[in-house]
């Protein structure tokens, strides 16, 4: 049984704990090809994340509503900045989010009057490595 409380009410649901958390959540390994027009393909081997991720909703007032929901999304990544060979002059860069390994991820940042979660992963992509 899992138990959460708010200030002034204290809820019992009938979830196991321990099954709240058989989520199942992998890297993939998959060749991505990037293109620019009037530029040579380039292909860089990547990762994608796929897999279930626990969640639920006990619904209440709109002050009280218990959401925990979780996402199978990269956990640990880099930017790889990739220059194109193309025929014009000026030189062609692209940046390519390169997925070293993923988890189930609890959404974090909740979307205002609406009472949905987003996940924050990507709103500082740059400083996660």
């Amino acid at each position: 049984m899992l138990k959460t409380k708010s200030r002034s009410e204290e809820i019992v649901l009938p979830i196991k704990t321990n099954e709240m958390y058989q989520d199942l959540c992998s890297t993939l390994p998959f060749s991505q090809s990037i293109e620019h027009e009037n530029c040579e393909n380039l292909v860089v081997q990547n990762n994608l994340c796929f897999g279930k991720c626990s969640s639920f909703h006990v619904p209440g007032l709109e002050d009280r509503l218990y959401t925990f929901c979780s996402q199978c999304l990269p956990t640990k990544f880099f930017m790889k900045h990739l220059e194109m060979n193309c025929t014009q002059t000026l030189p062609v860069n692209k940046v390519v989010m390169i997925v070293e390994e993923c988890k189930c991820e609890v959404q974090k940042v909740k979307a205002p009057g609406a009472g949905i979660l987003h996940s924050d992963i990507y709103e500082n992509v740059y400083e996660r490595s």
